[in-house]
């Protein structure tokens, strides 16, 4: 039985200790489990401001959090859930301007040297 389970057990350290997949397989940090609407609420302008500043994969991970939420939500009215779906498109729009202008100012930065 243990000679069966040393190639798993090779396999699990070798792909476990290798830095190529360690640093794709980031973990996403959020401030808070968006599990309920009290929850999105009570913590929102984190919320947005995750959204905002995040990586790419983790930030459109939240927002789709916040969406299904949003709208499993009996408590939220159809014209909160349209604000709540502007502020989450406004704030990976931000993301997105954000980056783009750290590109614009590294280019610059290049060019002086």
């Amino acid at each position: 039985m243990l000679k069966k389970s040393i190639p798993y057990l090779l396999f699990f350290l070798f792909y476990s200790s290798n830095p190529v997949f360690a640093e794709s397989s980031k973990q996403c940090k959020p401030p808070y489990k968006p599990n309920n609407i009290l929850t999105v609420i009570l913590n929102y302008s984190e919320g947005m401001n995750y959204i905002s500043q995040a990586e790419k994969k983790c930030s459109k991970i939240f927002a789709r959090k916040l969406i299904n939420t949003s709208r499993d939500s009996i408590l939220m009215s159809q014209g909160c859930l349209e604000v709540t779906l502007h502020d989450i498109k406004k704030a990976l729009a931000s993301r997105k301007s954000k980056s783009a202008l750290n590109k614009v100012k590294g280019v610059s930065n290049r060019s002086n040297l």
